[in-house]
């Protein structure tokens, strides 16, 4: 039971961070010279891939201890990235364009 209610906690969690993060990543990436009208696909694939994230977390909870490690900090990095870009739209800090262009060419919207 316990298991189940930190799933749905995490998911919860995860949720939060999607839908306000949303217009955030995708001010970034229109601030990193992302074609405007592919915006939206940067912070929905940034979703996909922090539900993925999330789904390997528990997976792998009896794998090898370097597997759980990395599932763990790549889901910490990605919170992070989330939390990040909101902070900024909050502060009203404006990305410098080349360093945000680099980012945007690394999110995986841009493949």
């Amino acid at each position: 039971m316990a298991v189940v209610i930190a799933a749905l906690a995490v998911a919860l969690l995860a949720t939060a961070a999607c839908v306000l993060s949303f217009d955030d990543m995708r001010a970034l990436a229109l601030a990193g010279q992302a074609e405007p009208r592919f915006a939206y696909f940067y912070p929905a694939a940034f979703d996909a891939l922090l539900a993925v994230a999330l789904i390997s977390v528990p997976l792998v909870r009896t794998g090898r201890l370097i597997l759980r490690v990395q599932a763990g900090v790549i889901l910490v990095l990605l919170m992070a990235a989330a939390a990040t870009a909101t902070a900024a739209t909050a502060t009203g800090a404006t990305p410098d364009p080349r360093p945000a262009a680099i980012v945007v060419a690394l999110l995986p919207g841009s493949c």
